[in-house]
């Protein structure tokens, strides 16, 4: 009788071990960021945004050129030093329509979503739209001692007569530049 007692206590405790073992988690944590030889940094928040466009019915755009409603949003520059340098430049990189540098192609929000056809995204400063390809700057701003904000404005534009419903998304990458 010893022995078929030791067995169920033996049994018991590796129950246990084993409960405890899958009881355990675990996970990454990244640590992202820079170390700048730069006279400003960007401010954190605006350095990965998002701007919400809303959502337009498709009978809004009746023909190529016509565009939704701006939607403004900023790049702030914080900490600016101007003895070294005096002005700021921003660039924009994306993956554009056909024969438009200034108008991002739209992309899907999820692996399976249907896209929209015949709309784009462009960005103004100065209610003119910018390269978004990566070939020109979009202006510059004379930086000042402490913070600097870029300004701009996003909008939908028909790139073509006939625009069709689905998810329109895109995204671009933006470089700083001083001088």
């Amino acid at each position: 009788m010893k022995l078929g007692i030791k067995s169920i206590f033996v049994a018991t405790s590796l129950g246990l071990v084993s409960f405890a073992s899958l009881a355990n988690d675990s996970g990454v944590i990244q640590f992202e960021g820079a170390i700048t030889d730069t006279p400003c940094v960007v401010d954190h928040d605006d350095a990965n945004q998002s701007v919400g466009l809303g959502q337009y019915k498709k009978d809004a755009f009746n023909k190529k050129g016509d565009t939704s409603a701006p939607v403004s949003f900023e790049i702030k520059l914080l900490g600016c030093a101007t003895d070294t340098f005096a002005n700021a430049s921003v660039k924009f990189a994306g993956h554009t329509t056909p024969d438009s540098p200034t108008t991002l192609a739209l992309s899907a929000n999820q692996a399976g979503d249907t896209i929209a056809s015949g709309v784009g995204i462009q960005i103004l400063q100065n209610n003119k739209p910018v390269a978004v390809d990566g070939s020109a700057t979009a202006g510059s701003i004379a930086l000042e001692d402490g913070d600097n904000t870029f300004r701009f404005l996003a909008q939908y534009v028909a790139v073509a007569d006939e625009v069709t419903a689905g998810s329109a998304s895109s995204y671009a990458n933006f470089s700083i530049s001083y001088k």
